[in-house]
């Protein structure tokens, strides 16, 4: 987790397997923890969609999909020594 973590910050990369929708929801909380103001009314902000069961489950359902492929795409990778130089 280090080194993935190491990784994201050093490169400036956001994490493939993140959930849009989940890491809006948890921005929000950590904002309202951080003592931003409520936000009330009808204003669907993105924190918002996380409520929304099709759409959780739909974003699910796409990050399981890549990480089965990412799972896929290392599993026959081996270390390789370096080649000589010429």
């Amino acid at each position: 987790m280090t080194v993935l973590a190491w990784h994201l910050v050093t490169k400036g990369e956001d994490y493939a397997f993140a959930r849009p929708s989940l890491t809006a929801h948890k921005h929000r909380k950590l904002e309202l923890a951080a003592g931003a103001r409520s936000k009330r009314g009808n204003d669907r902000t993105p924190a918002a969609a996380y409520n929304d069961k099709t759409r959780r489950h739909a974003e699910r359902a796409i990050v399981e999909q890549a990480e089965r492929a990412y799972a896929v795409s290392v599993a026959a990778w081996q270390p390789h020594r370096p080649s000589p130089n010429p």
